[in-house]
């Protein structure tokens, strides 16, 4: 459910509900209205809070995957162990990845 999910990724990485409200340029009142189910955001309100969670819309809307799809023990692990990881860390990870996917795409030429 989507306002679980909001609430648990918000505190997961430390923002209080004024905090995310600040960043995602709404009000607080309107991000304790989403945590507690009584309303919903908007698609682009959406967009933007999942940007500033720093996680994809399907995160906050769609079925928890926690890596279920991918094959590799070490890959889900290192996967849920990412998810424990703050906003800026979460992101350098991010960057690394996609620099290592970039250069192994590179070497395959």
């Amino acid at each position: 459910m989507f306002s679980e999910r909001l609430k648990q990724i918000r505190t997961r990485l430390g923002l209080s509900q004024v905090e995310l409200a600040e960043r995602a340029e709404v009000t607080a009142a309107a991000i304790s209205l989403y945590e507690s189910g009584k309303r919903k955001p908007s698609f682009a309100i959406s967009r933007k809070i999942s940007q500033v969670l720093g996680v994809g819309l399907e995160d906050l809307w769609g079925e928890e995957n926690e890596g279920k799809d991918v094959a590799d023990p070490k890959l889900r692990l290192a996967f849920r162990k990412m998810q424990n990881l703050d906003l800026e860390d979460r992101k350098a990870v991010e960057v690394i990845i996609a620099k290592l996917s970039q250069k192994s795409q590179q070497r395959k030429r």
